[in-house]
């Protein structure tokens, strides 16, 4: 994998494993979100899920070859619409500022648009030399319950896979509630798991899982 994939599949993974963050906040003299979940108020639980390219990247992709690297998807729960909708809100606004002071790109340098009330979407172009990467975040609200995903893509097309597994997890029967049994080896099942695609399932059939995370409540380290 060169430089720049590896650099975009950290960021991107960065956003959606919000624990990770926390060694970051440490600097931070004004905490956000993205560092601690907990300041989302009325949110039950939140869970992740990673896929990525079964490709070996050692090669870079053909020219004009559309291959997704990575693709995330996180689902939090909250006790009522009110809070889900506040939360939709404050990730919406800060994901602006998080892309340009992590990327390096200005606001003008990517795209951000509003679909509706409910769904918010930023995506952009990541350059290093000759290699470049496309990323693209979404953002839905919907009954109790606010989804994220997140992809990292060789172009524009190939990244409507963020929008389809957002789409597909605001499809999912809304009475999952809970942590189930947690797998971090990608195999967790009940509970909010039962929002994600099967392995099976065309949206990632052509990726391998990368491995699930409890992202609410945070777990406590048993090393």
């Amino acid at each position: 994998m060169t430089r720049l994939l590896r650099y975009v599949a950290l960021l991107t993974a960065f956003l959606v494993a919000l624990p990770a963050l926390h060694a970051v906040a440490q600097d931070s003299t004004e905490e956000s979100i993205f560092d601690n979940p907990a300041l989302l108020e009325g949110i039950q639980y939140g869970v992740s899920r990673e896929w990525a390219t079964t490709m070996d990247l050692s090669t870079p992709p053909a020219e004009g070859e559309s291959v997704v690297f990575f693709v995330a998807g996180v689902v939090f729960e909250f006790d009522d619409d009110d809070h889900s909708g506040d939360a939709f809100r404050q990730l919406r606004d800060e994901l602006t500022s998080y892309i340009s002071d992590e990327f390096g790109l200005s606001p003008d340098e990517f795209t951000t648009e509003e679909q509706g009330d409910d769904e918010f979407v930023a995506h952009g172009l990541i350059e290093q030399g000759d290699d470049s990467a496309y990323f693209r975040y979404v953002i839905k609200e919907d009954d109790g319950f606010v989804f994220v995903t997140a992809s990292a893509t060789t172009d524009e097309s190939s990244s409507g896979i963020a929008d389809d597994l957002a789409g597909y997890m605001e499809d999912q029967d809304d009475d999952m509630t809970g942590l189930g049994e947690f797998n971090e080896d990608g195999t967790s099942t009940g509970g909010l798991w039962g929002f994600f695609p099967a392995d099976d399932h065309e949206l990632v059939a052509d990726l391998s899982v990368a491995g699930d995370d409890i992202v609410y409540p945070e777990q406590e380290d048993e090393s």
